[in-house]
Formats: structure tokens, C-alpha cells, sequence
């Protein structure tokens, strides 16, 4: 780390620390003046000349499976030695299973040793130490029996076989572990240290039970390093590809003398992995993806991970040596990584206690995956031939390595149908297609097999083969080409394309067309699925009034809404079906609607076969006639303004006068239509029936009442009754449009 100090005024003075020792160093620095200071990075040293206790834990010996506590020899927990305070005479040692004596839990891993086990007890360790050291040391303590009274515990630190040494003497109660720490500097020539634990006193009263220890420490600063394995959750193996599944596990472990404190691991997803959502794992247990919920979140690509006893949503907590925590989760190997490796470098960043102000930073290379080449190999029809009678045609394919990685040499296989003979088969090897043929194919039935051989990234291979048509062709005539790459493929379903351009048969056309209205801007349209003789339906076109709505898109299914119409219309539909091969049926059938408005009186029935004569009322009582009426343009004429109201089923309305809304049409099966009360007789129904007429391209509506008799007009003149009498497709008699007002 180097910082470069300038000073405007006085003097300042500087906190340094360097190596693993904490060290104090001052500068006087006057106006002016400028310096380069440059200091060690503890998160190095502390992990290149490492000195520690060994088993602070009390892991090993495991507690046998039948014990919930385990008595031992005052050698059993090696490297630590037993014996009764103030002798060298050994005494047991205690070792306790996690949570099952007197329901308290280790402050970490599986076990913690009680200092009084059958008496009071010194535990001590040596420890290589070099002279000029300062050393951490740590560790937990917790009362047993007493709530109130704590447990007493001393702890010494000198020279490896002399008297010992008091640092502190600490109690605690039995409602909590508590936590200790603090600094040693070795004395000159002291080349092994001892470090002591004795038992001072005990709550309870009873000198066989007290003092629980756990994780003790006594060494240099923290260093925290971390491993990865790679798990393929696809395929298994050790091969990985582009779309494996992939779970890593980061252990990070405290390899330093000293506990670490708000300890936190910080993996960078490399740009070649896409996390899965919900996969994310500390220490075994599920975590959210989401920031300050638990002791994990993702934030910007990055997995953060609140590691160690204590740690939390917002912090990270205490590693003691040899401790370890893990971090698990999955992603999924993308594109970009293919013939690549994958690495993943941890960033731990934690505290040393002994300067807690100073956070430590330390990133790992921890695990280097080669993934494997990737190629996309794309089997496209490049171009359709048309039948020319019984004559050969050629179906040509284009072969395409989109990447990433180059693919290596792979076969093309073309498959002819049942009737087509093989003529001759070429492949341009170039990647631009104008380099020479070749014909470096073998054939096996009606498959033609060809060698392409390697393809860079961004080349493609064209394949062509030519056969020999059967006389009158009347069937799909489909090729297919599957290509069969040796480079892994990542996006297999483009592999194969099958060429159709062969069908010479069109499909059936479509039945049972119908149209009706929506609104009056919209009409649905439907129509029973065509079939094709030869092949498959592709879509449909649909036609109103003769012009096609949808030039660029085929309908897929059997309706079609159209909407944005204006209203007061008359629209026709017709519907033409269309195969693979690009053949067009016949028109269908086709059926009509109009987009009236209902609930006011605002539309002309116009009677274009009489100089556009308007339907109008001779009067506003019941019984008025219905006649045609030369009011027709005249914007003020009421009797001659209608309204579609009390739609009774789909396209049936009763039709009313605009000045007398309790008038409306109705009449008798046959004979002249007039103006009835509201509520009169089933003949106030009426369909608004369209018909096309081919002969002026045009729709025209044809009023049916419930007997179904069509409206008409007996005459081409002013005041000409209308009548119900049997409908015709073809008299201009019962032929209308509408009008707005």
C-alpha cells in the first residue's frame, strides 16, 4: 500500500501498520511538503509467515456417536496438554457434542472442551514463535451452572516452560459465550510460546463442572483464502459445455493465527455465466437473492456472502483459525465462454481485531474451468425449385457455422423422397460459393451423404442435389438435409431444414366462412381449416370487400377480428388458404356483415336501385307505410332517419323511426311493411343479411324478418310501399346500403 502525504500547515501525525506486527510511526510535516511512505498490506504478510495454535476448536478427538460429553487423557486433544494448575501433573480433559449438554451449542463447529472437567485444569499449548512478534490471541468463554455467578478463567501467555505469565483473568455467566481478545508482543530469545488457560473458580459451586472454552486463538493476524470446486448439475463429468448447468462451491478458510471479524466473501460472476435465480447457498443453508433479508445477497453480477460466527444481513462475522464457511451457487456456461476457461477469483474482505478500523482485502485465483468449443451448425434452404413436368429439379441448402469456435469436419446428409431418383449431388467447399464442386458424397438408398469438412467460424457450405421428377407430379416432393456436427452444437434444433418447395398441389379451399358484427368498428370473422392434398396449410389470406388485409403475415388459425372500421358499413369477407410450397387455394365462399350503430336514430336505408331513394315512414302513427321517399339527401328530413335498437340475436334488430321512437318496422308474413307499436308482433325482427354482387364488386344488404321474407320495394319511385315478399339473390328490388346521417 503506498500513500503519498501532503501537508499544508503544522504537523500531522500517522497510524502505520506493517507486517503483522502493530506498529506507530510519525511524521512532522511542515507546508509544502510532500513524501512517499509505503507500508505493508497485512492481508499479505499475514498470510506469508503464518503462526498459529493448532486444534483451538477442539474438533478432533470426535465425541463417539453414543456420548453426548467424552472424558479423555490429559494428552487426547493433541497438540493441547491437561494438568492441574500450578503442576505438571496431568489431569482429563472434557470434549462436549454440539448443543446436547445442557442445551448449549459451540460458538462454532461441532464441539467445545470444558476446562473443569473432573477438577480445576490448566490447558496450555507451545507455539513456535519468532522474538519481535506481536501475536493475537482469542477466544470464547461461557459460565455453566450460574446465571448469576460466573465461571472464573485465567490466561497466561510466556515463555514455553516458564512460570506462567498472567494476561487476564476473565468471568462470565452461564447466558452467554463471551468473546476476548487482545495482543502479545514476543520478548527478545523467545523462540516458543506458551499459551494458558487455568480454571479460577466456577459459579456452581462444584469443582468438576465449569469454564466451557471454544475456538482459541493465539498466532498471527487472519488469513483468509478460498477454494472452488465445479460441479456439472446437465451432463456430470468433467467436461463442460456452453448451456451446463454448473454449481460452484467457494470455501473460504481462516489459514492465519488470529480470528477474523466482519468477514465477507465476494465472488465476481464471470461475463461468461448467467446466475440461476434461487440457487444461491451459505454453509448449506438456501439464501434469497435479495440484499438485507439474510447473510447473502447478488448485487451487480457479484455474490456477497456474510461469513463466520455472528455474521448477519448488514455484517459479517468472526473466522477463527482453521475455520471454514461455504458458498454454493449455480449458474449456466454461456456462449462467450466456449474454447475458453472459466475463472473465478474470490475477493475476501474482513478486519483484523487488532486494527478494526483497517478493512482487509485478499483475492484468490480458486478454480480455473476449460469449457468446451461450440459450434451452431444451421441447415437453411437456400433455394426453392418449381416443378417443370417430368424433368429433374435441384434442391440446393445452405450449410452455416455461426459459432463461436470453429467446427470441426462433419457430414451433411440429404434425403430424397419416395419417386425422385439421384441425379448427381455437389457441394462448394468455399466460403464465398464460387470455388469449384465437389463430389465427395456417398450414396446409401435414397440418402446422399456428404463430407463437408471443416468450417470457420462465419462460413457456410452449399449442397445441392438433383433428382429426377416422376411423370405428372401430384405430391409434396420434401428434401431434407441434417447435417451431424463433431463440434459440440449448442443450438441443435437448426440441424436439419427440410426443403418443400416441390408441392405442385394446392390447397382445398376453405368452408364455412362466416362474418358478424362486433361493434360498429369491428367484425368477426371466421372460417373452417382448409386442407392440403399434397402438404400442409401454411396460413391464410383474408379479403374484405376484395382487398387483402394481411399481405406481409398469414393467419395461423380459423378467425380473424378486423377492427377499426367505420361504422354504418357493409363488409364482405372472403379467405384463400396457402401451403408451404407458397400455392394459394381458391377463394372461398364468402359472408358478410354491417357495423350499424344501436341506441339512436341516425342512419339512412338507401335504395340505390331507385337514384339512391331513401327508406322513409308516411307518417309517425301505427300503421304508417314503410315506402321509399325522394327525402333521401335532404338533412332534415326525419321520417326517413332510422335506428337499430333491441338486438335480439346476432345480426337481428328491431328497426325504428328516428321521429317516433315508439314506432318501429313490422307487418304480416307477406304484403307491406309498416310502423307498429314497441312490444308488437315476432315480424320486428330483422337480420341484417349482406350479399356480394360479382358484377359490381360491391356488398349490398338485404333486410330478412323473422318469417324470412326479405324487404322490398315494389317500384323505382317516390312513395313505393315496401313489402315482404320471398327473398332473391338477384332482384335489385330487395338490394340497400347504409348511410350515416
Amino acid at each position: 500500500m503506498i500513500k503519498r502525504i501532503a501537508a499544508a500547515v503544522g504537523v500531522i501525525a500517522f497510524l502505520v501498520i506493517a507486517g503483522t506486527a502493530t506498529s506507530y510511526a510519525y511524521w512532522s510535516a511542515t507546508a509544502g511538503m510532500t513524501t512517499t511512505v509505503t507500508t505493508a498490506d497485512p492481508a499479505t504478510t499475514n498470510c506469508s509467515a503464518i503462526t498459529r495454535l493448532t486444534n483451538g476448536g477442539f474438533e478432533t478427538p470426535v465425541v463417539s456417536a453414543a456420548e453426548t460429553w467424552q472424558q479423555m487423557s490429559s494428552t487426547a486433544v493433541t497438540p493441547w496438554v491437561a494438568v492441574v494448575p500450578g503442576t505438571n501433573t496431568a489431569t482429563s480433559t472434557e470434549l462436549w457434542k454440539a448443543g446436547v449438554v445442557a442445551g448449549i451449542a459451540p460458538v462454532s463447529g461441532l464441539q467445545n472442551l470444558e476446562l473443569n472437567g473432573t477438577e480445576p485444569a490448566t490447558l496450555r499449548q507451545d507455539v513456535a514463535t519468532v522474538p519481535g512478534q506481536t501475536l493475537r490471541w482469542s477466544f470464547w468463554h461461557r459460565g455453566r451452572d450460574s446465571a448469576t455467578v460466573g465461571d472464573q478463567v485465567r490466561l497466561s501467555i510466556n515463555a514455553a516452560g516458564a512460570s506462567l505469565v498472567t494476561i487476564g483473568t476473565y468471568t462470565t455467566t452461564n447466558s452467554a459465550w463471551a468473546y476476548y481478545t487482545g495482543t502479545y508482543t514476543v520478548p527478545a530469545g523467545q523462540t516458543s510460546t506458551r499459551l494458558s488457560l487455568t480454571s479460577v473458580g466456577v459459579g456452581g459451586g462444584l469443582a468438576s463442572q465449569g469454564n466451557l472454552i471454544d475456538d482459541v486463538s493465539f498466532g498471527t493476524g487472519p488469513c483468509l483464502n478460498a477454494t472452488s470446486a465445479i460441479t456439472n448439475i446437465t451432463a456430470g463429468g468433467s467436461t463442460y459445455r456452453v448451456g451446463d448447468t454448473v454449481e460452484y462451491t467457494t470455501t473460504v478458510t481462516n489459514l492465519g493465527g488470529a480470528t477474523s471479524d466482519a468477514s465477507v466473501a465476494k465472488i465476481t460472476l464471470p461475463a461468461t455465466l448467467t446466475l440461476v435465480p434461487g440457487s444461491l447457498k451459505v454453509d448449506g443453508v438456501a439464501r434469497t437473492d435479495a440484499a438485507g433479508d439474510d447473510v447473502a445477497n447478488i448485487a451487480s453480477g457479484v455474490v456477497v456472502a456474510r461469513i463466520g460466527a455472528g455474521a448477519g444481513a448488514s455484517a459479517g462475522g468472526k473466522l477463527s483459525p482453521y475455520a471454514s464457511a461455504t458458498v454454493t451457487y449455480r449458474a449456466v456456461i454461456g456462449v462467450g465462454a466456449a474454447s475458453g476457461t472459466i475463472t473465478q477469483t474470490p475477493t475476501m474482505e474482513y478486519v483484523d481485531e487488532a486494527v478494526p478500523t483497517w478493512t482487509l482485502s485478499r483475492t484468490v485465483a480458486a478454480g480455473n474451468t476449460p469449457v468446451a468449443a461450440a459450434a451452431d451448425i444451421e441447415v437453411a434452404v437456400l433455394a426453392q425449385p418449381t416443378i417443370t413436368g417430368s424433368a429433374s429439379a435441384t434442391w440446393t441448402f445452405r450449410v452455416t457455422n455461426n459459432g463461436p469456435s470453429n467446427a470441426a469436419a462433419f457430414p451433411v446428409a440429404v434425403t430424397l423422397p419416395s419417386g425422385v431418383t439421384f441425379t448427381t449431388t455437389s457441394v462448394r467447399m468455399s466460403a464465398t460459393d464460387t470455388g469449384a464442386a465437389t463430389t465427395n458424397c456417398t450414396t446409401t438408398g435414397t440418402t446422399r451423404t456428404c463430407n463437408l469438412g471443416a468450417i470457420p467460424v462465419g462460413e457456410g457450405r452449399t449442397v445441392s442435389v438433383t433428382g429426377t421428377l416422376p411423370g405428372s407430379p401430384t405430391s409434396l416432393y420434401a428434401v431434407t438435409a441434417t447435417a451431424t456436427p463433431a463440434t459440440f452444437d449448442h443450438v441443435s434444433g437448426n440441424n436439419a431444414a427440410t426443403n418443400t418447395g416441390l408441392d405442385g398441389v394446392a390447397p382445398n379451399a376453405p368452408t364455412g366462412v362466416t362474418a358478424s358484427r362486433q361493434s360498429s368498428s369491428s367484425v368477426q370473422v371466421g372460417w373452417t381449416a382448409a386442407t392440403d392434398p399434397a402438404g400442409t396449410v401454411a396460413g391464410y389470406r383474408i379479403y374484405r370487400n376484395g382487398t387483402l388485409l394481411n399481405p406481409t403475415t398469414l393467419a395461423t388459425g380459423t378467425s380473424y377480428l378486423d377492427s377499426g372500421l367505420t361504422a354504418n358499413q357493409l363488409f364482405w369477407y372472403t379467405i384463400v388458404a396457402v401451403d408451404n410450397g407458397g400455392n394459394a387455394s381458391a377463394v372461398s365462399a364468402g359472408a358478410g356483415a354491417a357495423t350499424y350503430v344501436t341506441g339512436s336514430q341516425n342512419v339512412r336505408i338507401v335504395y340505390p336501385a331507385g337514384s339512391n331513394l331513401c327508406l322513409g315512414a308516411s307518417g309517425t302513427g301505427s300503421g304508417a307505410d314503410v315506402e321509399s321517399r325522394t327525402g333521401c339527401t335532404s338533412t332534415s328530413a326525419s321520417n326517413v332517419q332510422w335506428g337499430f335498437t333491441s338486438v335480439t340475436a346476432a345480426n337481428s334488430v328491431e328497426i325504428q323511426l328516428g321521429s317516433a321512437t315508439n314506432r318501429k318496422w313490422t307487418g304480416a308474413t307477406t304484403g307491406d311493411i309498416n310502423l307498429g307499436s314497441v312490444g308488437g308482433n315476432a315480424n320486428a325482427a330483422w337480420r341484417m343479411d349482406v350479399q356480394w354482387d360479382t358484377t359490381t364488386s360491391a356488398p349490398y344488404l338485404r333486410l330478412v324478418n323473422s318469417s324470412g321474407r326479405c324487404a322490398t320495394v315494389a317500384s323505382v319511385t317516390d312513395g313505393s310501399n315496401l313489402a315482404q315478399n320471398t327473398c332473391s339473390t338477384t332482384l335489385a328490388t330487395q338490394r340497400f346500403t347504409l348511410g350515416a346521417w
